[in-house]
């Protein structure tokens, strides 16, 4: 395996370990923070639970993939041995995370998690525990991998193809 290859791997699973991180952190700090915020300013949650719900799953994609993507490129150019440019930082970092963005707000709209579930109940029958762990935490946890990893993986990619090119264009 290649330096390169080796270096996206580890940059995947750092974002990947990262997020776990701010997930567990979101619950304890922001979530208080935006259901505070959100009774003061418009009131019981329970009369607009939908828009609430909207709002805070929103945020807490937001709150997770900002400091977890600014980690895995800096971590990603120390694994690689590139040279740091600021502008391919940028172009990476935002090109990432609207494409997080996008996919993550995507599977939250139309359930993906719940029909990744139906899919689990069609093919193999309904668990015994509806409370089981591959019931309840399995399909969120193999929706976020499907909506997270390949546009992980094809960023990592084209940032680290974005350093040939301007070598080879150097050399030229």
């Amino acid at each position: 395996m290649s330096l390169r290859a080796k270096a996206l791997c580890a940059t995947v699973a750092l974002w990947q370990l990262t997020s776990l991180a701010l997930m567990i952190l979101y619950r304890v700090t922001f979530a208080q923070l935006i259901v505070s915020a959100y009774s003061a300013w418009f009131g019981d949650i329970q009369a607009s639970y939908g828009r609430f719900e909207r709002l805070e799953t929103y945020s807490w994609i937001i709150v997770i993939t900002v400091p977890a993507t600014l980690v895995s490129l800096l971590a990603c150019d120390k694994l690689s041995h590139l040279r740091p440019s600021w502008r391919r930082h940028a172009i990476a970092f935002f090109g990432w995370l609207a494409a997080l963005i996008a996919g993550l707000i995507w599977s939250y709209e139309v359930g993906f998690p719940y029909r990744i579930n139906q899919l689990g109940w069609a093919l193999l029958g309904p668990p015994e525990d509806l409370y089981s762990f591959t019931n309840l935490f399995l399909p969120r946890i193999i929706g976020w991998l499907i909506c997270t990893l390949p546009i992980s993986c094809l960023v990592l990619w084209l940032y680290g193809r974005s350093e040939d090119v301007r070598t080879n264009v150097r050399q030229l």
